[in-house]
């Protein structure tokens, strides 16, 4: 008796496996683990042979201008945005007062170089005061001696109706008028000593003029002139200071003047930035700054143009560390210090693109050490 065909009696053959199928499962294994061998390799490359941080920033010299002298501003030449060269007016202040004061020091000047050129006729003009002294001198010391002799007359004839009329041989009245004349002379003496004296001292005033202006007159108007001179070189200094000019090339970035507005000296009123002075600094870690040296090669990103790679070049390491310079101390009062990872500011050069670069623009920087 043949037994009945069934399902469950029919044998099940395994399916074959494909071959082909292990090759593929193999081949992409094996390209997975070359591949992540060679991310490795490549990670392990640039982790030895660059330094690479976000902690940088696009810098620039910024140079601020700031009147120098006080002033009404009655011109502003430029605005922000605009391209500058060295020399170029930014603005003017009004002048009026300044010009006033530069006229009165060159008249001052011009009196002071007569001054050295008159010196010769001051000496001779000297001299002759001296000659006119001496002489009123002369002439005072004989009028004295005349009164003397005045008086030793006067007294003799007084003398002499004294003893007439103590005899009773003259009269009260001769006696008294004889007394006066006496007196009158004695005063008169008195008052052409006193002209000896006074003409004695001119002479003297005289005699020291002349002395200062020959042995110090030149000296003395020389330097008087050269004061002039100086207050004028600076009357008109300050004037020239009116016209405030770009003393750099570069991009205005900043203006606070306005037409009309009085100013003080020393308010800033532009700020020009030269935009070929570009620099990037980066601030790395203390640990691995052993690695860089000046002169390697820098690439430089910045969010604004994510597409465009700027060549750098080392050109500096920092000799401080950035918080050498930070307001609060990185140790407590009590002496303690807690270690922290410190940072090297790290000055880049770079190559401007179309003055693409702006300062204060964040980057990130690849240094290459090798």
């Amino acid at each position: 008796m043949t037994n009945p065909v069934t399902q469950a009696n029919i044998p099940v053959e395994k399916p074959k496996k494909n071959p082909i199928s292990r090759i593929i499962r193999i081949a992409i294994l094996t390209l997975a683990v070359i591949a992540a061998a060679v991310f490795g390799i490549r990670w392990y490359i640039q982790l030895t042979t660059t330094v690479t941080t976000d902690n940088a920033k696009v810098s620039a010299d910024l140079v601020g201008i700031s009147a120098e002298v006080s002033g009404k501003l009655t011109d502003v030449c430029v605005q922000e945005g605009d391209t500058v060269e060295v020399g170029q007016l930014l603005a003017s202040l009004d002048g009026s007062q300044y010009l006033i004061s530069a006229s009165q020091a060159e008249a001052a000047w011009q009196l002071s170089k007569i001054a050295v050129t008159k010196l010769p006729n001051d000496i001779k003009a000297a001299q002759m005061s001296v000659t006119r002294a001496e002489s009123a001198l002369s002439a005072a010391k004989a009028q004295a001696a005349i009164n003397k002799l005045a008086v030793e007359d006067a007294r003799r004839i007084l003398d002499k109706n004294t003893v007439l009329y103590q005899q009773g041989a003259a009269a009260r009245e001769d006696w008294d008028s004889y007394t006066i004349k006496y007196e009158t002379a004695v005063k008169a003496l008195e008052a052409a000593n006193a002209n000896v004296n006074s003409a004695q001292d001119s002479v003297s005033a005289a005699q020291a003029q002349l002395d200062t202006l020959m042995k110090t007159g030149g000296a003395t108007y020389a330097a008087q002139e050269k004061q002039a001179k100086a207050a004028y070189d600076n009357a008109q200094l300050t004037l020239a200071r009116t016209s405030i000019k770009s003393p750099v090339s570069g991009g205005v970035v900043k203006v606070t003047a306005l037409n009309g507005q009085n100013v003080s000296s020393g308010a800033s009123l532009f700020t020009i930035v030269n935009p070929q002075r570009i620099w990037v600094v980066a601030n790395i870690e203390e640990k691995k700054v052993a690695r860089i040296h000046i002169g390697d090669k820098v690439d430089i990103a910045v969010d604004a143009y994510p597409d465009i790679v700027f060549a750098g070049q080392v050109k500096e390491i920092g000799g401080a560390t950035q918080s050498s310079f930070s307001i609060l101390p990185t140790e407590n009062t009590s002496g303690n210090y807690t270690k922290v990872a410190q940072r090297l500011p790290v000055k880049i050069s770079v190559v401007q693109q179309d003055n693409k670069l702006k300062p204060g623009m964040s980057a990130v920087v690849t240094i290459k050490t090798q």
